[in-house]
């Protein structure tokens, strides 16, 4: 990787995130952005809602992820110019009386995402994704409002539910069809930085003020973090 550009790190959950955004990312860069490059650090899972991160420990364990791209990359801190998380929300806000048994057993999949609520398979999976929303929800209102991490410029952005749902209108997508639907997503705005930046800015909240206060207020209430929207065209109006 060369070192000639600080490097804007973007961390994401899984390679489907990746392979969804960096073309056209490259390509906005290439054409905005030229003084900077774009990198990816993929996860695998999410951190806010694992079992092991506490809002004591999750700035650190950003941190990590961090120093995990450096050492891999062989790049030092100077060379990020910031860090770029992005997060599922997963209906991490919704009111635990939106989380229901689905006695029909209707779906192939669960947790299954509607549009008011999050369908489980047993009894226990109720109060296991209750206590996953609760926990999830903890520790991103304590990252929320993080302005660095290790001294970089840090910001964190939504796709609710999923990125799955905002990019392809589908909340619950198969595991074996992300990639491919990733892939046809960015043929499409690989080259398109006018029309992605459109998709984008179409995907944000309705009738939210475009800032960043306002779009995690939105997010916050009733079952709007299951609802199909992004605050993600905020790191376009911010970056510079």
């Amino acid at each position: 990787m060369g070192k000639t550009k600080k490097v804007c790190l973007f961390i994401v959950e899984g390679i489907a995130d990746e392979s969804s955004l960096a073309l056209p990312l490259q390509n906005i860069f290439d054409i905005y952005y030229k003084q900077k490059g774009i990198e990816f650090h993929i996860t695998d899972g999410d951190i806010t809602s694992k079992n092991s991160t506490t809002v004591q420990n999750i700035v650190s364990k950003i941190g990590r992820t961090v120093n995990d791209f450096l050492n891999r990359h062989h790049l030092q801190k100077k060379d990020i110019c910031q860090v770029v998380q992005i997060v599922d929300m997963d209906g991490a806000y919704v009111e635990d009386s939106s989380v229901v048994l689905d006695t029909r057993k209707s779906f192939s999949r669960y947790p299954f995402y509607s549009t008011d609520k999050i369908f489980v398979q047993s009894l226990e999976r109720i109060s296991q994704l209750q206590d996953r929303n609760h926990h999830k929800a903890q520790n991103l209102e304590r990252i929320i409002s993080l302005p660095k991490v290790m001294g970089i410029p840090y910001d964190i952005y939504y796709f609710s539910c999923n990125m799955d749902h905002v990019l392809h209108n589908n909340a619950n997508m198969d595991d074996a069809k992300k990639v491919d639907e990733a892939e046809k997503f960015s043929d499409k705005f690989g080259n398109d930085s006018a029309g992605f930046l459109g998709f984008i800015k179409s995907v944000y909240p309705k009738n939210v003020n475009c800032n960043k206060e306002k779009s995690w207020e939105y997010i916050r209430i009733k079952n709007n973090s299951l609802t199909r929207c992004s605050n993600f065209i905020l790191f376009f109006c911010h970056s510079k």
